[in-house]
């Protein structure tokens, strides 16, 4: 019978955990943002940092409270918060499968909110987790923590990185800062707190990047926010598809050059209207493909809703207003 080989990740927040069972089926556990420990179990976990690819985008945390259903404070109490996209490498070996098992404890940590945390995980190149929220699933599931597991085909490779990334990503972009910054005022550690709060409170352009200001068309700053705001909603039927998300960020690129040409004076000049817009059609169909092939957002089935959806996103890019 051949060996069964297991990777148990635990999150908590970003928090991970790592085991795995070689041919001597002896454990090998590793706790994000601990020293190690042993859990109920007697199971030794050992540092994460051994695994932790060099970078300077997370702090160690020690969870605020301890549930009565965790029987263990290894490895729950303890964090490792990313700022930005994190990947841990792990040996492996070739042509096995995996079992990727997730453990998350959304508890509460000295200067963050964990309600607004969202992140993905990639696993191999496989995309395990999009936009996730633990908190929030756990809330919905009315318990302390929860647990999801996932088998990874066998590769070809010895080596298996898991990355994990903070949806927050719009946000950086606009506001040219990290998803989380401890060094800040409490209200502004989270990017995602703070822009929120700015943008009900109608003052967002405060925020964004010093070489932004003045240069952003108010409807095109409008859009992305909007856009942004959405991908962080509470609720997960209410945040946009990827595919959504490129069409709506295609249409406030198009808002700004309408802008810039408006400003510059610029024309131009075709044959008829029609060809404008096959033109125009053709190059929103080449970004969208370029999108989908370097980003390998959603699905294929997504991704040929959107693009079939193209008389609609016409009519959306005529009027300004959006839909």
């Amino acid at each position: 019978m051949a060996t069964r080989n297991y990777f148990v990740l635990s999150i908590v927040w970003f928090s991970l955990i790592f085991s795995v069972i070689h041919v001597s089926s002896q454990p090998l556990a590793v706790d994000c943002g601990s020293k190690g420990g042993k859990d109920e179990d007697g199971r030794t976990w050992e540092p994460d940092t051994k695994y932790l690819l060099p970078s300077n985008n997370s702090v160690q945390l020690q969870a605020g409270y301890q549930d009565p259903s965790l029987l263990s404070t290894v490895p729950y109490m303890n964090a490792r918060i990313f700022t930005s996209p994190a990947t841990y490498q792990f040996p492996i070996k070739m042509k096995e499968r995996y079992l990727v098992r997730f453990h998350f404890y959304p508890s509460a940590y000295p200067n963050f909110n964990i309600s607004n945390s969202y992140f993905s995980v990639v696993a191999g190149g496989v995309t395990m987790m999009n936009n996730f929220s633990a908190a929030i699933t756990c809330q919905a599931l009315t318990q302390a923590y929860l647990v999801k597991e996932y088998s990874l085909a066998p590769m070809d490779t010895k080596v298996l990185n898991i990355t994990f990334t903070p949806s927050v990503v719009l946000f950086e972009a606009l506001c040219a800062r990290p998803a989380l910054n401890p060094s800040l005022p409490k209200e502004q550690v989270s990017l995602a707190d703070w822009a929120l709060h700015c943008q009900k409170k109608g003052v967002l352009e405060d925020i964004i990047d010093p070489h932004l200001k003045g240069k952003i068309d108010p409807e095109c700053l409008k859009k992305f926010a909007d856009t942004a705001e959405k991908c962080l909603s509470d609720h997960g039927l209410e945040r946009p598809h990827m595919g959504d998300v490129l069409w709506n960020l295609e249409f406030a690129l198009q808002l700004q050059e309408t802008a810039d040409g408006s400003k510059g004076g610029g024309s131009s000049s075709t044959d008829d209207q029609g060809s404008v817009r096959s033109t125009d059609s053709s190059v929103r169909s080449q970004r969208q493909g370029l999108h989908v092939g370097n980003l390998s957002l959603g699905s294929e089935h997504e991704v040929s809703e959107e693009v079939n959806n193209e008389s609609a996103i016409f009519s959306q890019l005529v009027n300004p207003k959006g839909r």
